[in-house]
């Protein structure tokens, strides 16, 4: 009976093990933050574990990634002027848009479901305005949501978009009706790289004054205007793991995560040279 016990002890010890290993490679293998860098000379989509550790080149010649909320998919830009989806571990690259010269595109989303990107375009002509668009993961026909905005992102319920004008962050509908100003910046501040928190009922961005030498801060506000506030300093691009917890961002060209109050600041990266004012984006692979 003894003999049996211990064994049955032994084995009970052994499953333990095997399922905190399991949990704590999970950790990085499900949760991951992708970026754009240049790394031993080349410049490209990273990813990296919630921890750490992982890092890994997804594709080379890529900035402003984006994560599918729940997938495994990477939406980013190439050559300055067109949208490509990528797996994570680097297959399946797919085109979306066909531009040609004299378009700029940047700061693709996902929708939360990961069926719908969206993304700004800017042209060189004279006077233009840039514009915002929906585009589906196969690629397709093209819609405009609005006329000068850059930057945007999705609501996790997929009915609107935050999204940079001018100094301010600004909120619309999809249909392109409901426009409004959060932000209300005035003279000498401006506020970019907005992001939705999982459960929509915030949002968090980056604001700086525009002054010479003046350093960033990430900024959280509820979606209806109020409670703003300063959550992170000497901090940029802000990006919130998809159950909420946890915040990512960039300090001095290298990845952090904090709480989502701002405490518990973790350092991700040395001297790894992130794209400055780039997105970063958290995903939890499927």
């Amino acid at each position: 009976m003894l003999t049996m016990r211990w064994f049955l002890g032994v084995l009970w010890a052994l499953g333990m093990l095997v399922i905190m290993g399991c949990n704590s490679v999970n950790s990085d293998q499900q949760s991951q933050i992708t970026f754009a860098a240049t790394m031993n000379g080349t410049q490209g989509i990273y990813r990296i574990g919630e921890t750490g550790s992982n890092l890994r080149l997804v594709m080379a010649d890529g900035t402003s990634p984006a994560f599918q909320p729940l997938g495994d998919r990477i939406v980013f830009v190439r050559g300055g002027n067109n949208l490509f989806v990528v797996r994570e571990d680097g297959g399946n690259l797919t085109q979306l848009t066909n531009n040609g010269i004299g378009v700029t595109v940047d700061g693709p989303a996902f929708s939360r479901d990961g069926q719908t990107v969206v993304f700004s375009t800017s042209t060189v002509v004279l006077g233009a305005l840039s514009a915002i668009h929906l585009i589906g993961i196969n690629g397709g026909t093209e819609s405009t949501v609005v006329v000068d905005g850059t930057q945007p992102a999705f609501a996790p319920d997929g009915t609107s978009i935050v999204f940079v004008r001018g100094v301010d962050i600004y909120l619309i509908n999809i249909n392109g009706t409901g426009l409004l100003n959060l932000t209300n910046n005035g003279v000498g501040v401006a506020s970019t790289q907005p992001t939705f928190t999982p459960d929509g009922t915030q949002i968090a961005f980056t604001t700086v004054a525009v002054t010479p030498g003046a350093v960033p801060v990430i900024e959280v506000m509820n979606i209806n205007r109020s409670a703003r506030q300063t959550l992170l300093a000497n901090a940029s691009s802000p990006t919130y793991h998809p159950n909420g917890s946890r915040i990512a961002f960039v300090r001095d060209n290298n990845l952090f995560t904090a709480t989502a109050g701002g405490s518990a600041i973790t350092q991700l990266t040395n001297n790894l040279p992130i794209a400055t004012g780039g997105r970063i984006s958290w995903g939890a692979l499927q």
